[in-house]
């Protein structure tokens, strides 16, 4: 049965209507029902969301359903998937659906419709992020750069879905990369990009490349701060490349006394003292002459946001034109947003520094702090990849697209095809990277509920409620997500003789409903399974086992306060089922929260309702010993199947990075190393050529790296 309250977005205005079409949403949802080609141009253009009416985004998340599993999409698969999700009724029923194909003018104009929606889609969420900003400030909040930061935000947001790549012809590409070529062919140099000054790096990697995001990580005293100052240096002061420098360790003056003392070879002691000669007078005026034309510009701003960086290159890029971005360091920045934990703000961090190199055209380098646990109690000292990543034992089973579950040290060296997860919750088919064993590391046991259970290091990460959790930090009673279903093996083993009996206990309406018409049942208990069958017929769920965490309930109150619903206006529309506050306590069902989000039109709270998802139980989380753990990277959903579990990729950072160098210097560790003076750059990961090792010579009384003499 419908219910009317809140239904559609214009039973919340009292004197202004947001801007839309009907006439266009119902042309699109007709228009996708008649023609394969138009549902597959509409959905490269809009998302349920964008659609006004609630039901118009339910009949539209139906449709984009079918179509990602393969299915046809008509009138009558339409009607069948909404009547299986529970979402029919709320959206006008079978007679609805049907009477959408009668209103189609012609489905070969559906692009152009969808991009109506669109266009009012985007204005309608410009209108809400314009009010919620008024509001805050109306509010006077405690914190204004806070608030600041929440407003460019919300405002980047809806520019940000304004903002996509379309297809280009492979002609257009060819001519554009023949032109490179000619350019590059017309040069005496092998560096394409930035220029980092020194010879056996840029010869390595052609320069520092354009839209690239390098990392440069280190341990602590190992010079890496320097060396990205010395790339800065050389890029703005050789090859005259407009260089911002975002501090978040040093202050501008300390910056500065560095490249005071690199240019000029005086002991950089004796510049913070003021203990200079008169020749060291002469080199030092002479180092800031000509540093003052460098175009090299520094932000030292504490706590800096990635908002805030991103709003600054673009100032200096309108202004003063921009070649080279250095962040040091991400762990000391802040996420643009309000987190869980320290590890979703680090992947947010990254994750946006590749923004901001694609957005601004530039490469960005940015300062990583390695931790020194790998080489305590003798562990290896010399950095490498593994010590980016979180990893996994080898008896872990990843679940592949074709249904096997095989343990990851037997997928070593392959690039298998998996299941992950989306960022919608649904369970999908992704290619890995390559496999590959990291080493010997402490790890954990986690154990489950569900009789699942998963062994990997402490920082390795499960999919939580609100987002993703290392292992060392879950304990009893946590919920983390497992996949509610998993593919079908295509080759069934027969059991041998002699095979061993398991008993399986299904609870719950559903679930006991599934196993009948999956399962079924033979010989003398074929009576009994028919006789479950019957009584389950009209039988409702009332689980506590398949259950949203309660933090839900969060959101449930939030879109109520924003959409002006009393607590007396919840219990009219929920009926006898609405218990009150009280209800709040515990987590709900999918079907009562699939209630709650039809009433609050929430599609959020929608996906949460209807996702792959099981939010099973921690039961306990225990130190295993140190094994060998293995490695498994999912580009794009960024998450993989472990028996089940949705288990993060190893390493955000290193993920998201086109380049990976290590800062190493073994006199640290060795006092009679036979390198003394000398540094390892170690170019661990290049997504675009080769890596490697090269050495550099380590002044430290300088704080400077140089070429070494080719002998």
């Amino acid at each position: 049965m419908a219910i009317d309250l809140t239904r559609d977005r214009e039973a919340n205005q009292v004197s202004r209507v947001p801007p839309h079409s009907l006439d266009a949403e119902q042309s699109v949802l007709g228009a996708m029902m008649l023609s394969k080609t138009a549902i597959s141009e509409v959905l490269e253009i809009l998302q349920p969301d964008d659609f006004y009416r609630s039901a118009h985004q339910q009949i539209a998340t139906a449709m984009r359903d079918l179509f990602a599993s393969g299915e046809a999409v008509d009138a009558i698969t339409v009607v069948e998937e909404m009547r299986r999700k529970g979402t029919l009724e709320s959206a006008g029923g079978a007679p609805y659906i049907h009477t959408l194909l009668a209103g189609v003018p012609t489905a070969a104009n559906a692009a152009f419709y969808a991009q109506i929606i669109v266009e009012h889609s985007t204005l309608r969420r410009l209108i809400d992020a314009s009010t919620r900003i008024a509001q805050e400030c109306y509010d006077i909040p405690p914190d204004i750069d806070e608030a600041i930061n929440r407003a460019g935000e919300a405002i980047y947001k809806v520019a940000a879905r304004r903002i996509h790549s379309d297809f280009r012809p492979i002609r257009e590409l060819l001519a554009e990369s023949m032109e490179q070529l000619e350019m590059l062919a017309s040069r005496d140099s092998d560096i394409t990009g930035v220029s980092t000054g020194f010879r056996d790096i840029d010869d390595r990697l052609s320069g520092l490349q354009r839209q690239n995001l390098i990392i440069v990580a280190a341990r602590p005293a190992m010079g890496k701060t320097s060396f990205v100052l010395n790339v800065a240096h050389n890029a703005a002061m050789k090859s005259n490349v407009p260089v911002v420098i975002f501090s978040l360790e040093m202050s501008q003056n300390e910056i500065v006394q560095r490249l005071i003392s690199s240019e000029s070879h005086v002991d950089s002691s004796r510049l913070r003292t003021g203990h200079l000669s008169e020749a060291d007078w002469t080199r030092v005026s002479n180092a800031v002459g000509k540093l003052d034309t460098a175009p090299l510009y520094i932000d030292d701003s504490a706590s800096i946001s990635m908002m805030e960086i991103r709003a600054k290159c673009q100032r200096l890029k309108q202004q003063q034109d921009l070649g080279l971005v250095i962040v040091d360091y991400i762990q000391l920045m802040q996420g643009s947003r309000r987190t869980e934990s320290r590890v979703q703000e680090v992947s947010e961090i990254s994750r946006g520094l590749k923004i901001l190199a694609k957005e601004m055209d530039v490469p960005v380098v940015a300062v990583s702090q390695l931790s020194r646990q790998p080489e305590q109690g003798g562990g290896e000292r010399r950095p490498q990849l593994s010590h980016l990543r979180e990893c996994v034992t080898g008896d872990t089973l990843v679940c592949l697209a074709d249904g096997r579950r095989l343990p990851i040290e037997a997928l070593v060296g392959t690039t298998p095809m998996v299941l992950a997860m989306d960022d919608r919750g649904r369970i999908v088919e992704s290619a890995s990277d390559m496999v590959w064993k990291v080493g010997r590391r402490p790890v954990f046991s986690v154990r489950l509920a569900s009789g699942r259970s998963i062994r990997a290091t402490a920082k390795h990460r499960l999919f939580g409620f609100d987002g993703w959790v290392r292992v060392g930090m879950l304990a009893a009673g946590d919920r983390i997500a497992i996949s509610r279903t998993l593919t079908q093996p295509g080759k069934v083993e027969a059991w041998p003789a002699g095979r061993p009996a398991f008993n399986a206990v299904v609870s719950g309406t559903s679930g006991q409903r599934i196993f009948r018409r999956r399962i079924g049942a033979f010989g003398p208990r074929v009576a009994q399974a028919t006789a479950l069958t019957e009584y389950l017929v009209d039988r409702p769920s009332n689980t506590n086992v398949d259950t949203i965490p309660a933090a839900v309930f969060d959101r449930v109150r939030m879109q109520m306060q924003q959409r002006g619903i009393s607590q007396q206006a919840m219990a009219l529309a929920r009926g006898p089922a609405y218990g009150g506050t009280s209800h709040w306590r515990f987590g709900p069902s999918r079907l009562v929260l699939a209630e709650n989000a039809d009433i609050l039109d929430d599609p959020v709270l929608a996906e949460l309702a209807s996702n792959d998802l099981f939010w099973d139980k921690v039961i306990a989380v225990e130190p295993a010993g140190e094994e060998d753990v293995y490695d498994l990277t999912v580009p794009g959903p960024a998450s993989w199947l472990a028996d089940g579990i949705v288990s993060h990729n190893s390493g955000a950072i290193e993920q998201d990075a086109d380049v990976v160098m290590f800062v190493y210097r073994d006199e640290y560790y060795n006092k009679e190393s036979e390198a003394k003076g000398e540094a390892e750059i170690i170019v661990a990961k290049h997504r675009n050529g080769p890596v490697g090792t090269e050495k550099l010579a380590f002044l430290g009384q300088y704080t400077k790296f140089a070429d070494l003499a080719r002998e």
